[in-house]
């Protein structure tokens, strides 16, 4: 039986520290998500600026 709950508890650590592996994870792909909208926004922009040039 004690050996039953060593492992109940090894499992319960290690579940919490896959869910704050995921935590992580999901944070660093909202982070990126945000990252790519910055650089579509810029990069939308200087397509712009060329046509712009090229049409002037």
């Amino acid at each position: 039986m004690e050996d039953m709950i060593r492992e109940v508890e090894t499992i319960d650590g290690d579940s919490v520290s896959l869910q704050k592996r995921l935590n992580k994870c999901e944070n660093e792909m909202e982070n990126l998500e945000m990252e790519t909208y910055v650089c579509e926004d810029v990069v939308e922009k200087e397509i712009q600026e060329c046509k712009m040039q090229l049409g002037a």
